[in-house]
């Protein structure tokens, strides 16, 4: 049964979803990046906000927490259905957090759930993240949590995120996810070739004035954090490598991961494998890849969730620069 407060927005906002964005200019995460009308529908849009809202800062984020004191001054980039955002809402009161997220749905929800806990030092907005309406110098403290390797242009979203915070302040970036910092036994040689072959395939695409075929990211986002960072003009940089994901035999959780499973034979978990079908197909059609390596990749994928010795390990990075 889903939760009450989702079913409500859920109700509310009917069979379809409004990104509050004129047609004719860019989707809220930029006109170079994900096209997300594509990725949501009002079944996906519930059942995420149902998962995300028992995510909490103690257990997704506890080193964000050094960073916040009372009295700073917050922004959350991506932040979903805002439990988390509401969380560093009490750690730094009276100060003042807001939280932008590009699905208006999702900020709905936030907003009721802010309403429910009586957190009034916070709010929530759509905005776009690649265009932030807030002048230079307003945050003490940008982060993110898993949204910046679903750019395909994370420097320039992390320049951004610099411009509005003040000199000395923090721009963070929790959650970066990155296929490098998958590892699985037995070993899966072809599905890594097709990963990589799609890393590439990005890259070379990513001058392009449209992307709105695209729809994945950066899949090497979390290796070249430091790179990002450093390019955007920030300094002191401080990595740290936590643990994401880590499955073996009678784990519960043992399914297709979007970010290192071939889209078309996985649950629909996500709502991303439609589009990495897509990304496939062009990639087959542009000679990246051809038709039996990545028949071969997705039976080597088949066999290994079927494997009872399978164990993979998926790591995240946590990056912290200096404006």
């Amino acid at each position: 049964m889903a939760h009450p407060l989702v079913e409500k927005q859920a109700l509310h906002h009917g069979t379809s979803h409004s990104f509050a964005t004129n047609p004719n200019e860019p989707d809220a995460f930029g006109k170079e990046d994900l096209k997300m009308k594509q990725q949501y529908t009002t079944e996906l849009l519930r059942r995420r906000a149902e998962s995300h809202m028992v995510r909490t800062l103690d257990e997704r984020i506890p080193e964000l927490k050094p960073y916040l004191k009372p009295g700073v001054k917050v922004l959350d980039v991506g932040c979903g259905v805002g439990s988390i955002t509401l969380d560093v809402a009490q750690v730094v009161k009276p100060g003042e957090v807001v939280g932008i997220e590009p699905v208006e749905y999702s900020v709905q929800v936030a907003c009721q759930l802010a309403k429910d806990r009586k957190v009034s030092n916070v709010s929530f907005e759509v905005g776009d993240s690649l265009s932030l309406r807030f002048p230079d110098d307003t945050f003490d403290i940008v982060y993110s949590y898993t949204v910046l390797h679903y750019f395909y242009d994370p420097e320039r979203a992390v320049r951004e995120q610099k411009r509005v915070t003040k000199k000395g302040g923090w721009v963070i970036a929790a959650g970066v996810r990155d296929a490098g910092l998958v590892r699985r036994y037995p070993p899966c040689p072809a599905w890594e070739n097709v990963i990589q072959m799609h890393a590439r395939y990005v890259d070379s695409r990513r001058d392009q004035p449209k992307l709105a075929d695209l729809s994945c990211g950066q899949m090497q986002a979390a290796r070249r954090c430091p790179e990002y960072f450093i390019k955007a003009g920030l300094k002191d940089l401080e990595l740290q490598v936590k643990q994401y994901n880590l499955e073996y035999p009678g784990v519960d959780g043992m399914e297709p991961n979007v970010m290192d499973l071939l889209p078309w034979d996985g649950p629909d978990v996500t709502g991303n494998y439609a589009s990495w079908e897509r990304d496939y197909k062009a990639m087959v059609a542009e000679g990246f890849i051809s038709e039996e390596t990545l028949k071969e990749a997705m039976e080597e994928a088949q066999a290994w969730y079927k494997n009872p010795h399978a164990f993979h390990f998926h790591a995240y990075v946590f990056a912290a620069g200096r404006a």
